[in-house]
């Protein structure tokens, strides 16, 4: 879905993402606040939880770039 919005939204593409593993890495999950994945925060803003759609994934982008 990312990469179709980015190609869809050349702008989308000035956006960093970090992937968090949260079995992997999991501290790098304190602080946040959730209960499904994936979950997107915008600067420690929770943006989007759970299952994602193009329309909500495009609102995480839109967010991140204001």
């Amino acid at each position: 879905m990312m990469d179709q919005l980015r190609k869809q939204h050349p702008e989308y593409e000035k956006v960093q993402i970090e992937v968090i593993g949260e079995s992997k890495e999991p501290e790098k999950t304190e602080g946040y606040d959730y209960w499904y994945v994936p979950t997107f925060f915008v600067d420690g803003r929770k943006i989007l939880e759970g299952v994602p759609t193009l329309e909500k994934v495009e609102q995480v982008f839109q967010e991140a770039l204001q």
